[in-house]
């Protein structure tokens, strides 16, 4: 257990507790986005014949210019058409199969055809718009490995390579829990002092947007009710994140809970904001106990809790790109202390301008940055001009 951990060994700490989830199987069309955790190679190839890119005329090279005659239609999938003999053609669409002794295809632009002759405008010469077979996959081609992401394309290509089912690391279930008795769910009404559970939202659309499933409930201050909803999350999830009752005072009751629940990683971190993050391992699960102000809530959930739900996917744990900005007014900051500050980000003169949001409402700071600039524990001083490091967030 470590209590008041830098920012760097706090995610060290939370990396370390954890592993890729077991690998699933997994149909090739609900495979995007997930990380491989296996050898694929490629079991048939693609196309499996010689077929045609183009629509127009299958015919032989050495007939040209012609006129030939056509002698039969070549569809996609389609029944396979005789040998053709000298001086024939046989029209086809994109994607028919070259009929025994064809060796190049004329697109219908170029060809001139009169009743069933038809004549090539121009040269073609043998392989001309045809795809040989294999060409896009050959069997037996290693395709890709463990470790590697999924994307839409590599799926395609599994696919097409005869790849029906993969291993692969699911992406977590989450259970998110909002506490407080002065928190209330969207869309019912507000009493004075009441406000809207914001964090709720905000995190579920983050988890959902990097396509993790999310299940969400909302508490009270209370200790039973919040040990009764956090049990019922985490039996149906692979990992917990709770908004509020995270520090130390009579009615942060959230850490406790959790703490008699499992064994606590680390509480208290030395980021801002965000430091009254703790990590707790609840019969195997993260259980991330994040603070209830919006920002401190946001922040310790983009540099602590989602590397370590990425890592849960098998994915690296950077979640947000890293690009360098020249500082739009000086930044202070506290000595031995990572900072965060929201940013937006704009060019000029070729270059990428970050003027920091510190004075802004904190949800509207929130809404409409474009970056964090990230301060390391050992700067005080960062003058206006001066580069710095910027995480960029997601446009969209």
């Amino acid at each position: 257990m470590t209590v008041d951990p830098s920012y760097a060994e706090a995610l060290r700490e939370t990396l370390s507790a954890l592993s890729p989830m077991a690998a699933v199987q997994v149909d090739v069309g609900a495979s995007a986005g997930l990380v491989l955790a296996e050898e694929l190679f490629a079991s048939v190839d693609s196309p499996s014949a010689p077929s045609s890119s183009r629509d127009g005329y299958a015919l032989r090279s050495e007939d040209l210019p012609g006129p030939l005659r056509v002698v039969g239609r070549i569809v996609a999938g389609g029944a396979a058409l005789g040998p053709l003999r000298a001086g024939e053609a046989a029209e086809i669409l994109t994607g028919g199969v070259l009929p025994e002794g064809a060796d190049a295809v004329v697109p219908e632009e170029r060809a001139e055809r009169t009743g069933d002759r038809v004549s090539v405008r121009g040269s073609l010469t043998a392989g001309s718009f045809v795809n040989v077979q294999g060409r896009d996959v050959a069997a037996g081609v290693r395709l890709a490995g463990p470790g590697q992401v999924i994307r839409p394309a590599l799926a395609g290509l599994l696919a097409a390579a005869g790849v029906s089912a993969l291993a692969a690391h699911p992406r977590p279930v989450v259970g998110v829990l909002a506490t407080g008795d002065e928190v209330v769910a969207p869309g019912r009404p507000l009493r004075a002092g009441q406000l809207y559970s914001s964090n709720l939202v905000t995190l579920a659309a983050w988890l959902r947007g990097f396509g993790m499933e999310v299940h969400t409930a909302l508490v009270g201050d209370r200790p039973g009710g919040i040990r009764v909803a956090s049990e019922a999350l985490l039996d149906d999830a692979d990992a917990l994140i709770t908004s509020g009752g995270a520090w130390k005072s009579a009615r942060d009751q959230t850490i406790e809970v959790l703490k008699s629940c499992g064994e606590l990683v680390f509480q208290r971190v030395r980021m801002t904001p965000g430091k009254a993050a703790a990590l707790v391992m609840v019969g195997g699960k993260p259980a991330f106990c994040l603070p209830g102000g919006p920002p401190s809530n946001e922040m310790a959930f983009l540099q602590l809790a989602l590397p370590d739900l990425l890592r849960l996917a098998g994915r690296a744990p950077t979640p947000l790109p890293v690009r360098r900005a020249r500082l739009a007014r000086a930044l202070d900051s506290d000595p031995g202390w990572t900072h965060f500050v929201q940013a937006e980000l704009v060019e000029r003169d070729g270059l990428q301008w970050a003027t920091p949001l510190r004075d802004r409402s904190r949800l509207r700071a929130q809404a409409h940055a474009d970056g964090l600039i990230v301060v390391d524990e050992d700067v005080t001083h960062l003058p206006a001009g001066a580069e710095a490091q910027v995480q960029l967030l997601p446009s969209g």
